[in-house]
């Protein structure tokens, strides 16, 4: 068996994913992504730290 020869990447091209939805970790892609975190974030400060103890 021949690993150290990957398979050609036309493969992947010939066939494209499929679109799907932005993740909601990314809000400058989605219209209303700004307003909602601008909502959060007055509410209650961004946590600085990932796991406040």
């Amino acid at each position: 068996m021949s690993t150290h020869c990957p398979p050609p990447l036309q493969s992947t091209v010939e066939a494209p994913p499929t679109p799907v939805p932005p993740p909601p970790s990314q809000p400058h892609l989605t219209g209303g992504g700004l307003l909602h975190l601008a909502h959060l974030t007055s509410d209650r400060p961004p946590p600085r730290n990932p796991a406040p103890r």
